[in-house]
């Protein structure tokens, strides 16, 4: 039998749904029990990892480590596990293929492909479900129709249950390169009948010839017409005659030739998709020349003055215990594991690791795991540009329509948390959070904080204006004992705002005062390097806009996201308001002046401010 995570992974899930029914004051202690009841199958493991990472399985859950997050609508919950791994060589993919076999490793990455944080496993393999060619000629219905009739005792391939492992060993093996297998793949689709039909309906000039079509066959004296009312493609099925059988086109010519040919459904459905068309003012951009050219190289846009000659790669180890201190009460992850391995004695300490998820539930995860996609692809421009921009990432698995697992951010805590710990300058504001932990303005330490926070705060300033990304309180901004920001929950993206038109959230992107403090004020050095790397980070993204456009359009077809329906959202709504915002319709020469204007007038906006206090109202968030 195939591993059961999927029902491990589901009763995690269940337990932050049935929290969420009790009352707040019972969360806290109920969680535990609920955890400790929890059964842990054989080779149970999180599958938020790809099928090449190293594998761990899940030893025993730490229900004295689970934190309850309780919200108005939903309960998220923290679990800490122990979860051991075999050896340094052994993956998740070889080490299901040991225990479960074939059916094992699809499992495994069926589990793996439902989520990204910018790291894509290998697809599951269909060749095996494909349906076994059919004696006559036949439309695509009756190959579809044949598929449900097998036997149990035949796979979908036509293939004794004898004879599966020998053709998967040959199709998908553990370590089998991307390339590779998707070769094998377009070879498997391409001799089944629904790749020669593709063939066919690609190249319908040209004959198609079948060995197996005899002349008394229905197919034979007649074309077997396939058409779809909405669309004007045509499949036609040609005569065969017994000559046929002594064609010069042999059948290993026409399996190579139809390598690459796709279904007619997925024909239909590419055609009937909109095209994404590239703007005109975007063919005439010139700005990737100008980021590959010697001269952009050789511009140092992202050091001051004040910090020439300073690394700023880390910070101290001092400055950290300092910054734990209010970041996670005193505790780090390392901190933590060390204690638990103490407490809890861990049978071998070498193979034995601590790791935490968050299960969420009541809340369509499916968007955010997109918008993290949209966060990694832009994560990846900037850093082929060469800017010290920072993203950071993390992995989303959702499980269902209304749960999911959510990665935890190790060492941070959101700016909610850190302005109600203990000791905290109320104040001095952040200016005085990062004087107090990592030292005086100008030391060596500042400095890297201080740039870790402008380095951050122009990536999530740049995603937060170009995909829109809204509620954007105290409570869904975090900082890391670095001092580097990092955003989370977005379920409103893409214009989308808690208010809808009466949203007070109107400024392009969220910058304080507070947070032009840590960047020793408005107009300053630091402050204009932070307007610098936001600007060369917006033209950079500007001019790898044709791929983000066809991301956007391709998720956004027939989406039932939030974002990308309903009479404020669907149609084009959100795909219009996205180019608007890259300003493809602006002359280059006048794009830095806009960007820079996006600066200024999000600086201390009225609607950033009456948002959090709305908040700290509402929902009891600092400000």
């Amino acid at each position: 039998p195939p591993p059961p995570s999927t029902d491990f992974v589901r009763s995690l899930c269940e337990i932050a749904e049935e929290l969420r029914f009790e009352p707040r004051e019972d969360r806290k202690a109920l969680a535990p029990q609920l955890i400790a009841e929890t059964p842990i199958p054989p080779c149970a493991y999180i599958p938020m990892i790809k099928s090449t990472d190293k594998w761990l399985r899940v030893l025993r859950m730490l229900p004295n480590e689970a934190r309850v997050f309780s919200t108005k609508e939903r309960c998220p919950v923290l679990m800490c596990f122990e979860m051991q791994f075999e050896d340094d060589e052994t993956d998740v993919a070889n080490y299901l293929h040991s225990q479960y076999g074939d059916e094992g490793v699809a499992d495994g990455d069926e589990m793996s492909e439902s989520f990204d944080a910018g790291n894509c496993a290998s697809p599951p393999l269909q060749s095996e479900r494909l349906p076994s060619p059919p004696n006559t000629s036949s439309s695509l219905g009756e190959a579809l129709k044949q598929k449900q009739t097998l036997p149990p005792s035949i796979t979908a391939g036509g293939h004794q249950q004898g004879e599966r492992k020998s053709l998967n060993n040959g199709m998908m093996r553990p370590g089998l390169g991307l390339k590779q297998f998707s070769r094998n793949l377009s070879n498997a689709f391409a001799n089944s009948p629904m790749g020669r039909m593709a063939n066919k309906s690609k190249n319908p000039s040209s004959k198609s010839y079948d060995t197996r079509k005899t002349p008394s066959s229905p197919s034979s004296q007649r074309g077997n017409v396939w058409k779809d009312e909405k669309s004007e493609f045509s499949y036609e099925e040609h005569e065969t005659t017994n000559s046929s059988v002594g064609s010069n086109k042999s059948p290993t010519r026409e399996r190579k030739n139809s390598k690459t040919k796709m279904n007619v459904r997925v024909q239909k459905f590419i055609k009937d998709m909109p095209q994404v068309s590239m703007p005109k003012a975007l063919k005439n951009m010139n700005h990737k020349k100008k980021f590959n050219s010697p001269e952009y190289r050789k511009v140092k846009i992202y050091k001051s003055q004040s910090d020439a000659g300073v690394d700023t790669s880390e910070v101290s180890t001092e400055s950290l215990n300092r910054a734990k201190r209010f970041v996670c009460g005193g505790e780090n992850w390392s901190d933590k594991c060390i204690r638990l391995r103490e407490t809890n004695a861990m049978p071998d300490e070498r193979n034995v690791v601590v790791n935490a998820v968050i299960a969420k539930s009541n809340d369509d995860v499916r968007q955010e795991v997109f918008v993290m996609q949209m966060i990694h692809y832009y994560q990846s421009v900037w850093k082929d540009e060469g800017m010290p921009i920072f993203l950071k990432p993390y992995k989303i698995l959702s499980t269902s329509k209304e749960t999911g697992l959510i990665e935890l951010l190790k060492d941070a805590t959101s700016i909610d948390g850190l302005k109600k710990s203990d000791n905290y300058p109320t104040e001095l504001g952040l200016r005085g959070y990062f004087e107090i932990v990592y030292g005086k303005a100008g030391t060596p330490d500042f400095l890297k904080a201080q740039n870790n926070f402008m380095h951050s705060l122009a990536g999530y300033s740049l995603v937060s204006y170009l995909l829109g990304l809204k509620d954007r309180h105290n409570g869904n901004i975090m900082i890391n004992t670095r001092g580097q920001l990092i955003h989370i929950d977005f379920g409103f993206a893409f214009g989308m705002a808690p208010g809808h038109e009466w949203s007070m959230e109107r400024a392009a992107f969220k910058f304080t005062k507070e947070y032009a403090d840590v960047l020793d004020g408005y107009g300053s050095a630091k402050y204009l390097e932070f307007e610098k790397l936001f600007v060369q980070g917006f033209k950079a993204a500007r001019a790898s806009s044709q791929v983000a456009l066809g991301l956007v359009e391709i998720m956004m077809y027939r989406s039932n996201y939030p974002c990308f329906t309903g009479v404020r959202y669907g149609g084009n709504i959100a795909l219009t308001r996205f180019k608007d915002r890259l300003m493809l319709h602006v002359p280059d020469d006048q794009v830095e002046r806009r960007a820079k204007a996006l600066v200024k007038a999000s600086y201390d906006h009225w609607g950033t401010r009456y948002y959090d206090d709305f908040q700290a109202m509402t929902n009891g968030l600092a400000v």
